[in-house]
């Protein structure tokens, strides 16, 4: 072979090489196991069995890059129909009218104490038991959903002082004693220095979590996600209805 043919040929060579990349690329991509979700979060998804759930996806696609997006429950909406976003976990009392959603899982609502809080010591706390107290909770001038959700466990009478700021600024306000407030199980898990968590025992105090997106947008990496939080969901509820009711 003269030298232009051997040259010829690595550029051939090189050539397939890359086709057989793109091609491979595309397979991956083509099964969600390659690209980008972009996820909207109203508060941090720490503990169980949230964290868990994407650890495990984490597992499964650990080439997907997840994006998080920290915020309130109108903004979110608004990232949703601006494309900004993929889907995002929300509660499901801040659904708009007509969302495509799925649910994820409940799980039971604490109350978040002072250390020296009256009610430290008590084994149990039911939410009559708190409504005589000063309910610290996050609130915007466009979103008082959070009050809204303590409202329908406390009543609208309640004595609630919002803040616009973090839920750990709000622990931090608890633990200084402005007040008490209210936290989900998965962070009831996470210690917070001067907090204690009390589970609260009416049976109504559940929070559900759900996934909501749009199904306009949804393209493969998005469909394989959607797809696996609801294969683990429907596992959760297994699982839930099995220590609910034993063989």
């Amino acid at each position: 072979m003269t030298p232009g043919g051997r040259h010829a040929l690595r550029h051939v060579k090189r050539i397939i090489a890359e086709l057989d990349e793109i091609k491979r690329a595309g397979r991956r991509n083509g099964s969600g196991q390659l690209g980008e979700v972009r996820l909207g979060v109203r508060t941090p998804p720490i503990g169980d069995p949230l964290s868990d759930l994407l650890a495990s996806w984490h597992r499964k696609d650990p080439k997907v890059e997840l994006t998080l997006h920290e915020m309130h429950e109108h903004q979110i909406c608004a990232a949703l129909e601006a494309r900004e976003i993929d889907g995002a976990f929300m509660t499901k009392h801040t659904l708009r009218p007509h969302a495509v959603y799925e649910p994820i899982y409940s799980e039971r609502m604490f109350a978040a104490l002072p250390s020296n809080h009256r009610l430290a010591s008590c084994r149990k706390i039911d939410l009559t038991s708190l409504r005589p107290e000063t309910i610290l909770v996050q609130g915007w001038n466009d979103s008082q959903s959070a009050r809204e959700l303590y409202a329908s466990f406390l009543g609208s009478g309640a004595d609630f002082r919002a803040h616009p700021a973090s839920k750990q600024s709000i622990l931090a306000l608890v633990a200084a004693g402005f007040g008490i407030t209210l936290a989900t199980a998965g962070q009831a898990q996470v210690k917070f220095p001067g907090v204690i968590f009390k589970s609260i025992t009416d049976a109504n105090a559940l929070l559900e979590l759900v996934l909501t997106w749009l199904p306009s947008r949804e393209d493969s990496v998005v469909g394989c996600f959607i797809a696996f939080m609801r294969a683990e969901a429907h596992s959760l509820a297994v699982e839930s209805e099995e220590v609910v009711h034993p063989n």
